[in-house]
């Protein structure tokens, strides 16, 4: 990755959408952005890429909760790497793979969140949280990472095919400036 002030401005722009925008919509799904960059980073640019674009996703949302500080970054890191794996076993262009693995990282990161939070706090307040909310909460949230993962992997494309094109301008392959002499 030759360019980590974009993720760095991605990171934070999902950020902002997540507590800013989509707590305001009806049924306010949650997206979990932060996660779903960084699976895509995974998946498009390999494990080590992707750990460090969850690590630093990860950061973002810890700073923002305050709460469980290291959790989140923990969290989206190893959703990450998963991802990363992932996208080096199969084809990357395979029709659904960016939805499925935003939807099963979502599913998954929040119940290890509720899980930890349950050992942290009174184990009373995390097994109602569990049980109570989990399928209300749960499902709609990793529907709508499943629905806007497909957006946010092209982005991470883009940059990717981005940068492809940066390192072959000026070889013999690419499309660099002529000098005649």
């Amino acid at each position: 990755m030759r360019s980590p002030g974009v993720f760095v401005a991605a990171a934070l722009v999902a950020l902002l959408l997540e507590v800013s925008f989509f707590p305001y919509l009806p049924g306010s799904p949650r997206p979990h952005l932060p996660l779903v960059l960084a699976c895509s980073a995974g998946l498009v640019f390999g494990p080590q890429q992707g750990v460090r674009v969850g690590l630093l996703a990860g950061l973002l949302v810890d700073g923002w909760i305050g709460r469980l500080v290291g959790s989140a970054a923990l969290i989206h890191a190893g959703a990450a790497w998963l991802a990363g794996h992932l996208g080096r076993g199969l084809y990357r262009d395979v029709p659904g793979l960016a939805p499925v693995t935003a939807a099963v990282a979502t599913f998954t990161a929040d119940t290890l969140r509720g899980l930890l939070a349950g050992l942290v706090a009174e184990p009373a307040v995390g097994s109602v949280a569990m049980t109570a909310g989990w399928p209300r909460v749960l499902l709609p949230d990793a529907a709508a990472a499943a629905i806007v993962a497909p957006l946010v992997f092209r982005f991470v494309l883009w940059v990717e095919r981005r940068e492809r094109a940066a390192r072959n301008y000026g070889t013999d392959m690419g499309a660099g400036p002529v000098r005649l002499e």
